[in-house]
């Protein structure tokens, strides 16, 4: 998703009964540009609702189209996005740089090998930051993985060190 100017952008997926169910994008990053792995929810078709003040552009894309995260390759991006990852175990070292003023920066992980939907796959938070310099360090099982950045209110790197 791309959404012009700094105005605030939520977008939140929508159960059977037309409620917000799990939020995909909620930022006021200027000139937001954001990936997420959003499934439709209890077996129906995908429906969102959208706010957002400023021209937008959503684009949908199989989840095999998501960047790759790969050992001794440095990884960078600004704002939210899912990746992949199908490497060994590896400790995993991030840079976060915070454009807000104090926004919470948050990654989840899920195992996804066996399952056939995100929400079956076993989660685990992997990133909880706040700050305008945070560097963290996590460690990854064996992929493959879904990686899940959310709440990315500025720019990131990533580095992956097999162990």
């Amino acid at each position: 998703m791309t959404h012009e100017g700094d105005d605030y952008l939520c977008v939140e997926r929508l159960n059977k009964a037309n409620k917000d169910d799990q939020p995909v994008f909620n930022s006021t990053l200027k000139g937001f540009r954001g990936r997420a792995a959003v499934e439709p929810a209890e077996g129906r078709p995908l429906r969102l609702r959208v706010q957002a003040s400023n021209r937008r552009t959503l684009t949908f894309r199989p989840l095999a189209d998501a960047r790759r995260l790969e050992s001794g390759r440095e990884l960078s991006g600004r704002g939210p996005e899912a990746l992949l990852y199908t490497g060994p175990v590896a400790d995993l070292k991030v840079r976060l740089r915070d454009e807000t003023g104090g926004s919470l920066c948050c990654m989840y992980g899920y195992e996804v090998a066996g399952h056939t939907t995100i929400a079956a796959a076993p989660e685990s938070l992997l990133v909880n930051e706040a700050g305008r310099g945070a560097r963290v360090s996590t460690p990854l099982p064996e992929g493959p993985l879904l990686l899940r950045f959310i709440d990315a209110e500025g720019s990131w790197r990533m580095k992956l060190r097999t162990v």
